[in-house]
């Protein structure tokens, strides 16, 4: 005979047994706990009781929309973000330099030109240019075919806002260097600053291995003619 408090734990167990095993209608049971597709991970709830992989494959919208949410930064911390670490559209020299691009586009001396006006903007306000700024110049410059690789590292190097970086407004090779994901939340005050503003924002940058390590990469892929720009 059972006593009572053996056969409580008896009908938990039977319970745990029951909510982790189901019986499907063709009378093959499977564990529930287990992601269904590929029944090698752990489900969750919130993936449609599949593991995030198979989830991803089956529901990639639901997959990017819950990833953009919960774990990037959002639209309004983008804005602010941007606004606060970039030179704005007004800014005089910046102004000047969309000017003249239009006027001189595919000459060339431009590529000597912008780099001593990005150095002297982003130098003196301490601050990078978006993605959307770099795209204005690339394809104002008329530098747009292979031959100019170089010029697209010339300006994904000052941008700031890296993960909107994109190979068909900056170039493929920018996207593939300079270009990553959105930032996570937690990450909003860390957020990397350009190579190119790399050996004006900190002494200490030469002895930080991947601060070193980005500047230098950057600043040897640049056009050699811009290399002596650098203020």
């Amino acid at each position: 005979m059972l006593s009572g408090y053996s056969k409580k734990l008896n009908v938990l167990f039977t319970l745990f047994l029951f909510q982790i095993s189901m019986k499907t209608r063709s009378g093959k049971i499977y564990d529930s706990s287990m992601c269904y597709m590929c029944k090698k991970f752990y489900s969750y709830n919130k993936f449609n009781y599949l593991c995030s992989d198979c989830c991803y494959k089956k529901y990639p919208n639901k997959m990017k929309h819950m990833k953009s949410n919960r774990y990037f930064i959002d639209k309004e911390d983008e804005i602010n973000l941007i606004n606060e670490n970039t030179i704005p559209e007004t800014n005089g020299m910046y102004k000047y330099l969309i000017d003249n691009l239009k006027k001189y586009s595919g000459e060339n001396m431009i590529k000597k030109y912008v780099a001593e006006m990005l150095f002297m903007i982003c130098f003196t306000k301490k601050q990078g240019i978006s993605a959307k700024q770099a795209s204005s110049i690339y394809h104002l410059s008329g530098l747009t075919n292979r031959t100019h690789w170089k010029f697209q590292h010339l300006l994904a190097g000052f941008v700031y806002d890296y993960w909107n970086i994109k190979s068909d407004k900056n170039g493929g090779l920018a996207e593939c260097y300079y270009g990553e994901y959105k930032p996570l939340k937690k990450n909003i005050n860390d957020i990397r600053i350009p190579a190119a503003l790399i050996a004006i924002s900190t002494r200490e940058w030469e002895r930080n291995n991947t601060m070193a390590m980005r500047y230098n990469f950057w600043y040897k892929n640049i056009p050699e003619q811009c290399k002596y720009s650098n203020m």
